[in-house]
């Protein structure tokens, strides 16, 4: 049980994507792109040869290459922040999946909860 300083709660518990072999995948995509791409626009662009047997131009190499590498950055980015935090107060359950959803269940009895 995670108990948070400043928390007025029965229970809290926090969740991260954390696991081995997630940070792998999304890491050797990463590296892949990255020198995928870095390779084509050293080729292309600095040295003035076409890479591959249908190049694109140098102006989309120049605008694709980047936005490709920040997309696999971001995504990487964005599974590092996500977290799911689950707080039970006396005024309800709270779920935030940050930074995502953030839903208040208010006052519930076991009744009223289904799974």
């Amino acid at each position: 049980m995670d108990q948070g300083s400043n928390c007025r709660c029965d229970f809290r518990e926090v969740q991260r994507f954390r696991k081995g072999w997630l940070w792998v995948l999304l890491l050797s995509t990463a590296l892949f792109v990255l020198i995928v791409f870095g390779y084509g626009m050293l080729k292309q662009l600095v040295l003035g040869e076409p890479w591959g047997r249908r190049p694109m131009s140098d102006t989309a190499l120049a605008i694709v290459g980047p936005l490709a590498v920040l997309l696999v950055v971001g995504l990487n980015y964005f599974f590092y922040a996500l977290k799911l935090v689950i707080e039970v107060r006396r005024d309800g359950l709270y779920i935030h999946f940050f930074p995502l959803v953030v839903r208040k269940y208010p006052s519930m009895t076991s009744g009223t909860i289904r799974l």
